[in-house]
C-alpha cells in the first residue's frame, strides 16, 4: 500500500462522522525518529498506518485530518509546541487527545485465510449507498452457500466458491456482513481475521497497515429468491465492448436522473435500445451480431446504469444474456438485474 493510498483512507474515514467533530482529526504518535503512526476512525472503521517523517521529538498529537493531508509529504519534518504541530514550519492547531475515543479492546485470533478480499471490493457496485438500509449497505459472505453477495434491492451480484469457518462462539451466524466503507477498500489488504464472536474483522496490508471494522449486525435479504431456476430466453455471443459503448451514451442522457428507464426490444434481427428524456427528446440505437433463442419479440425496461455496471465487471469479449420474460429478471454472467416497468 502506497503512502498516498494510506492518506486517502485516513482522510475518508475522518470525514464521515460529522456529529462528533473530534473524529474528523487524525491522531499522530511517534514510533521512531523517521516514522509516525497515524490513526483515524468513525466508531465503525478504525485505520492504523505508519508514514515516514522526520520527527526528533516525542509526539502524541491530535490535529485536523484535512490540514494534515494538505501539508504532509514523505520527507516533511514535524515539530511540536504544546498541543500544536509544525509540518515543515507550517503551524497546525492541535487538540487534547484525552477526548479522542479509544478503540474497543478486541482479540483477533481467528484467521480467515480463504477470504477473497478482492471479490468483496468487486461487488461494492451492487450495494445500496443508503445507510438507513444497513443490511443492504453491505457485502455479505454467506457461509452456508459459500458465496459473497451484494444487492441494493434492484440488482445483485455474487462470487462463488468461498470456504470459511468461524469460531465455535459464532457458529450461529449465517455469515459476515462487511460495511460498505470497509468493503470498498478490502482489496488493498492481504490478510483477514475475526474475533471469537465474529462481531469485528481486522484486515492487514503487506505494509503493516490495519483496518479494524465492525461487522453489520442484522439479517441479509433472502437473495436466492430472485434467482430464476431456469431462464426462458438467451442472447448468445453479445459483444461486451460494443454494447458498453452504446450504454454509456444512454447514461449521459440521464446523468442527473436517479432511476432512468431504458427500453430494450429484442428479437432475432437485433436489439433496439430507446429512451425519452425529461424534456421529451427521444434517443435510440441498436446492435446485432448475437443469437437469440426464440422467434418471439421481448420488450424489457431496464436501468441503463445497472446494465452498464454489470458489463464492466466482465473480463470477456462476449457474454450470454439470459432473460425470464417481459417482467422477469435479467442475468448477465453472475449479475442479476430486476426489470423496470415500461410506461407504454
Amino acid at each position: 500500500m502506497k503512502n498516498k493510498e494510506k492518506l486517502t483512507i485516513l482522510a475518508n474515514i475522518a470525514k464521515r462522522n460529522r456529529t462528533m467533530p473530534i473524529l474528523t482529526n487524525v491522531l499522530i504518535t511517534s514510533l521512531a525518529p523517521d516514522k509516525i503512526k497515524c490513526v483515524t476512525w468513525d466508531l465503525e472503521d478504525h485505520f492504523y498506518c505508519v508514514l515516514p517523517a522526520h520527527n526528533p521529538m516525542t509526539l502524541n498529537h491530535l490535529i485536523s485530518m484535512q490540514d494534515f493531508k494538505a501539508l504532509y509529504t514523505d520527507k516533511c519534518t514535524i515539530g511540536s509546541e504544546g498541543l500544536d504541530l509544525y509540518l515543515d514550519g507550517n503551524k497546525v492547531t492541535g487538540y487534547d487527545t484525552r477526548g479522542y475515543p479509544t478503540r474497543p479492546n478486541v482479540q483477533f485470533d481467528f484467521g480467515l485465510p480463504n477470504l477473497n478480499l478482492q471479490s468483496i471490493s468487486d461487488l461494492v457496485y451492487c450495494s445500496s449507498p443508503d445507510r438507513t438500509r444497513y443490511n443492504l449497505c453491505s457485502v455479505f459472505i454467506d457461509l452456508a452457500k459459500g458465496k459473497i453477495v451484494a444487492t441494493d434491492g434492484h440488482r445483485m451480484d455474487r462470487r462463488d466458491g468461498i470456504t470459511l469457518k468461524l469460531p465455535a462462539e459464532a457458529q450461529s451466524r449465517t455469515g459476515l456482513m462487511f460495511t460498505l466503507n470497509a468493503a470498498k477498500i478490502a482489496e488493498k489488504f492481504k490478510l483477514a481475521a475475526t474475533n471469537k464472536d465474529a462481531t469485528y474483522v481486522r484486515l492487514v496490508a503487506d505494509c503493516g497497515s490495519q483496518l479494524t471494522s465492525r461487522l453489520v449486525d442484522g439479517e441479509f435479504p433472502a437473495y436466492s429468491q430472485i434467482t430464476a431456476k431456469k431462464y426462458a430466453y438467451k442472447m448468445s455471443g453479445v459483444a461486451v465492448k460494443a454494447l458498453l459503448a452504446e450504454l454509456e451514451k444512454f447514461c449521459k442522457v440521464y446523468s442527473k436522473d436517479k432511476q432512468p428507464t431504458m427500453r430494450l426490444d429484442i428479437d432475432q434481427t437485433g436489439c433496439r435500445l430507446s429512451t425519452t428524456d425529461t424534456a421529451g427528446v427521444q434517443y435510440s440505437t441498436s446492435f446485432n451480431g448475437y443469437k437469440f433463442s426464440t422467434d418471439k419479440k421481448i420488450s424489457i425496461g431496464i436501468n441503463p446504469r445497472y446494465f452498464r455496471d454489470a458489463l464492466k465487471t466482465l473480463n470477456t469479449e462476449k457474454v450470454d444474456i439470459e432473460l425470464s420474460d417481459d417482467y422477469g429478471a435479467i442475468q448477465i454472467n453472475t449479475s442479476i438485474i430486476m426489470p423496470m416497468k415500461l410506461k407504454d
